[in-house]
């Protein structure tokens, strides 16, 4: 993110480059709203308005099986500031402050996007990438899924059951590739074996494996060889999509106004507490006070609130108990919370001293965490 004047508000982070108009963060133009009208557009109170100074130089570092080896804790330095962090099965990719995207992790498959299916141990830039300004970035278990500003998608690695879009069953895709969207995209998301798209004229897209209820049955699949538009009218109060999240075949997104829906397959009660049935189209949670952030785990959900925290789904042990927190990630096995003080808390436990004490930028994929940190705060890590 360039200097310049920094507005947060519940969901959503907005920014003001100096001399210039308010944008929000995702890249939808807000056509240089003042702040009192931003607050009227979404019905939210401004959190806070701060100078936001250039992010700074930083290190990657990954604890836990990824690309296929047990690496212990690894620490790489960045050669560019990181805004974003997404993982896969072992796999990620990581976002730079002017939109460009570096992968490393297993290369099978053609996840990384680097043209081959070599693994690469550090970070590397996917240069077919780099005229673009990525806006977004996700990663399934064996494929990933970049948007661009100008509301361009594009999907790379392992293609079957048409989850990358392209409409085919495809093999191994090397590089990225043009999703044909129907509507400018946004937002997208990453699930096992599917794809999440989120256009700017409201609606939801999802490619490859699709879970339905049935009358005969409560779960069957189809394939969306092509982005394949959800039937969802949109929330009542006409908020926006503020962020979209996949497990291994659930769904779930975030409105600007804080509400959550989910859908898709729903044995294991990832789509709602006491709720075990399919569900084709977002259906609103209820019960929950406004959410600041979701997070989807292979079988269960993860919701932040401001003052609890809520998880629902097969979390593979006993009731998470979790009281406030900031940030969270999910693992295939562990779930980490980032508490108001920042420390890290992991569910279920595990040794303290490999976490970070405090942690800015938090990811986990796999049997993995990874986190973005200052250089000097990993010298502290090692």
């Amino acid at each position: 993110m360039d200097a310049g004047l920094r507005l947060r508000c519940d969901c959503t982070r907005w920014r003001l480059p100096r001399g210039s108009t308010l944008e929000r963060v995702n890249g939808i133009n807000a056509r240089a709203l003042a702040p009192a009208a931003l607050r009227r557009l979404l019905a939210l109170p401004v959190r806070s308005v701060a100078f936001a100074p250039p992010p700074s130089a930083a290190t990657l570092t990954v604890h836990g099986a990824f690309a296929g080896t047990q690496v212990g804790k690894l620490h790489v330095a960045l050669p560019v500031p990181v805004v974003d962090i997404a993982c896969g099965g072992h796999h990620l990719l990581l976002r730079s402050a002017a939109g460009h995207v570096f992968a490393c992790g297993r290369g099978e498959c053609g996840r990384l996007g680097l043209g081959d299916t070599a693994d690469r141990a550090v970070p590397t830039l996917i240069s077919s990438l780099a005229t673009s300004v990525v806006i977004g970035i996700a990663c399934g278990r064996e494929h990933s899924v970049v948007v661009c500003k100008d509301g361009a998608a594009f999907a790379f690695g392992w293609g079957e059951g048409g989850r990358l879009g392209l409409g085919i069953d495809a093999d191994n895709v090397l590089r990225p590739t043009r999703v044909a969207a129907p509507d400018d995209v946004y937002l997208v998301g990453a699930g096992r074996e599917s794809t999440l798209l989120v256009g700017r004229a409201g609606g939801i897209y999802l490619c490859g494996v699709q879970h339905l209820s049935s009358a005969a049955h409560d779960d069957t699949t189809r394939l969306c060889l092509v982005p394949t538009l959800m039937p969802w009218t949109g929330p009542s109060d006409h908020a926006l999509v503020a962020a979209i999240k996949a497990g291994d075949a659930h769904y779930v997104l975030l409105t600007t106004t804080g509400d959550v829906y989910t859908w898709g397959y729903g044995g294991a009660g990832a789509l709602a507490p006491g709720v075990v049935v399919t569900r084709n189209e977002p259906t609103r949670v209820a019960g929950l006070p406004k959410i600041i952030k979701v997070a989807a785990g292979p079988w269960h959900t993860v919701a932040l609130g401001r003052a609890a925290t809520w998880v629902w789904g097969d979390t593979g042990s006993r009731p998470c108990t979790v009281a406030a927190a900031v940030d969270v990630a999910c693992s295939r096995t562990t779930t980490y919370f980032v508490d108001p003080a920042r420390a890290v808390v992991a569910y279920p436990p595990c040794d303290g001293e490999l976490l970070p004490p405090s942690t800015p930028l938090l990811g986990a994929g796999g049997d993995y965490v990874a986190w973005i940190s200052r250089l000097d705060d990993a010298k502290h890590q090692r």
